[in-house]
């Protein structure tokens, strides 16, 4: 559900997709999902990208990831450089 509405988000803006943490990626990752469902979607890679499928701070935890708020402000920033004037979700 929240895939599909953000690929609606994306295309309705033409804006930017970013998920900055990915947990659960064996049957693929949700920018997947969104470049199946939106035609020439910009897709921002993730930050972490986690294997277990769970809530990504149990999946970080099992997996023996930190995650740093400071590290995903830090990408959004570049990103938000690199991309001026275009909206991000």
């Amino acid at each position: 559900g929240k895939t599909i509405a953000a690929a609606v988000v994306a295309k309705a803006l033409n804006a930017i997709y970013w998920k900055p943490i990915q947990a659960g990626n064996a049957t693929g990752t949700d920018a997947l999902t969104i470049t199946s469902l939106v035609s020439n979607a910009m897709i921002l890679p993730e930050v972490y990208n986690l294997q277990m499928p769970a809530s990504p701070h149990i999946a970080a935890r099992n997996e023996g990831v930190e995650i740093s708020i400071e590290k995903i402000v830090h990408a959004y920033n570049h990103y938000a450089q690199q991309h001026i004037g275009k909206t991000i979700v």
